[in-house]
């Protein structure tokens, strides 16, 4: 279930489209069901992350400005 090990501090990285037509308002990392991260304007987040030791689960979001939000789910094991 989960897909990589990593080290922390973690590199979260993500890009991102918003529906034909609309614009990004902001991005956001969650781990673990608190938001960590957010960017605003741009396709892509981009963050070094300190995060403890075991088996974390990362949620990426787009918000465009047609009101519409897409998601990610990625999972993860941090040493």
């Amino acid at each position: 279930m989960y897909d990589t090990t990593l080290t922390s501090p973690v590199l979260v990285y993500a890009s991102g489209a918003p529906v034909s037509g609309a614009k990004i308002v902001r991005m956001e990392v969650w781990v673990d069901f608190v938001k960590m991260y957010s960017s605003f304007g741009s396709s892509t987040l981009k963050t070094n992350l300190n995060l403890p030791s075991g088996l974390h689960r990362f949620d990426y979001f787009v918000v465009d400005s047609a009101g519409t939000t897409t998601s990610t789910t990625s999972y993860a094991a941090v040493q």
